[in-house]
């Protein structure tokens, strides 16, 4: 480990305390961390490419993607995610699902952005996860709760 030549001066610098707590990089100081090699960077970033842009025809805003397999294996979770009208025929903001993994699960937010209410499912694979939340859906077995997010909307007044 290199020592700058204030820390040899002071016994103390901020630049390298800054650098061990890994807040920074100065270089020439104590804990200094090389940058990362563009070769290495790729090999990180294989599965995480740019998707193409498609065709270049535009599609029409609120239009689900054609997908007649998950329709038929998930009826209850595609209709909550590209329903776009009520079954009275009128119109509905179209549901959303965050999925993420956290202490050893799969975990999802199902939110209701048309009646800000949110649900969570969680399961330890993914498959589960997706099976778990469109029975919750076609059965009415979620604990649909207001979502926080509509809560602090009515607290400000709107």
């Amino acid at each position: 480990m290199r020592r700058c030549s204030n820390s040899e001066r002071n016994g103390w610098c901020g630049l390298c305390y800054s650098n061990r707590k890994g807040r920074s990089n100065y270089r020439g100081h104590s804990h200094y961390r090389p940058g990362v090699k563009w070769k290495d960077y790729e090999m990180v970033m294989q599965h995480m490419r740019r998707s193409d842009r498609g065709n270049g025809q535009a599609t029409p805003a609120n239009t689900a993607p054609p997908d007649a397999a998950t329709k038929q294996k998930l009826p209850g979770l595609w209709e909550f995610l590209t329903e776009t009208e009520w079954d009275v025929g009128e119109p509905r903001v179209t549901g959303s699902i965050t999925f993420f993994a956290e202490d050893g699960m799969w975990k999802a937010c199902l939110s209701d952005r048309d009646q800000d209410l949110v649900a969570f499912v969680a399961a330890d694979t993914l498959t589960k996860l997706f099976l778990r939340a469109d029975e919750g859906i076609r059965e009415s077995k979620l604990d649909w709760r207001v979502s926080k997010r509509s809560q602090q909307s009515r607290r400000k007044g709107g």
